[in-house]
């Protein structure tokens, strides 16, 4: 689990650093797919990432926490169709997709 929170935390770094749109990427048994963010206007801190999470491992799997040495924090929200909010953990079910930042 530790991995996929670095990874989360390099995936931030990079789109924080430079704004763009990435292709699909894998980690172990977790894909990143399309992780992208719009590039922020003057001034505005707070920025979102999006993405959308597939787990291929033979179990659950949650993403706990996200970290940026760009950012004095890290939260994670629910998506829009969720009621969005800050949430604890986003958990991902052994073969399925969820999405992240809607």
């Amino acid at each position: 689990m530790s991995c996929l929170i670095n990874t989360a935390m390099l995936l931030a770094v990079l789109l924080l650093a430079n704004p763009a749109t990435a292709h699909e990427f894998k980690i172990k048994d977790f894909e990143f797919i399309h992780p992208w963010t719009r590039e922020p206007a003057p001034g505005v801190k707070d920025v979102p990432v999006y993405m959308v999470l597939r787990n291929t491992a033979p179990t659950d799997d949650h993403i706990v926490a996200v970290s940026s040495p760009f950012a004095t924090k890290g939260e994670l929200h629910a998506g829009a169709a969720e009621g969005g909010g800050q949430i604890t953990a986003i958990t991902i079910k052994v073969g399925r997709t969820s999405c992240c930042g809607d």
